[in-house]
């Protein structure tokens, strides 16, 4: 394999997937995988996904997360000489867990891609998860609770904390 210099187009794959994902967004999901693409762990861990059903039982699995938001970091991506592109992705995943006192789950992941250009578009043939940690930390709402950008910045504890007993 070589180090191949992508188009924009296959960069851009990353952030339309996180942005489906976090949008809980079938349709734009099944937009940057191929008709019969695969979303894997790396790992022996039975998750996969598939198809539009299969996409469709994703975004119900993440309904257990009030809200989520992945950030793409370094991508990197080769040409084998039969032309077949493959890739990984770095990203940090932020999920908050439902419930009074939230909790935030970070995961450092790597995905490890296969790509295909069919229809004069790059799409996800395959996408394998690699988990490399797991953090757990509570949080305080703010965006959606705080009232004022006075209470936000002066103290945000303390201004999640009056949001809460207004509400």
């Amino acid at each position: 394999m070589s180090y191949f210099v992508a188009p924009q187009e296959l960069r851009d794959l990353a952030y339309r997937y996180a942005l489906a994902v976090d949008r809980r967004d079938v349709t734009m999901i099944l937009s940057v995988f191929t008709e019969d693409g695969l979303l894997r762990n790396l790992d022996d861990h039975p998750l996969q996904y598939s198809g539009v059903e299969g996409f469709g039982r994703m975004m119900h699995d993440m309904a257990m997360f009030e809200k989520t938001m992945h950030c793409v970091f370094n991508q990197s991506f080769e040409r084998a000489a039969d032309a077949t592109v493959t890739g990984i992705t770095y990203c940090l995943a932020s999920h908050l867990l439902r419930g009074a006192e939230p909790i935030k789950v970070d995961m450092g992941i790597i995905y490890h891609d296969r790509y295909r250009h069919t229809n004069n578009e790059w799409r996800y043939a395959e996408r394998r998860i690699q988990v490399l940690w797991v953090e757990r930390n509570p949080v305080q709402y703010l965006s959606a609770r705080v009232t004022s950008l006075d209470d936000a910045f002066q103290d945000p504890v303390a201004a999640a904390q009056r949001a809460r007993d207004r509400a």
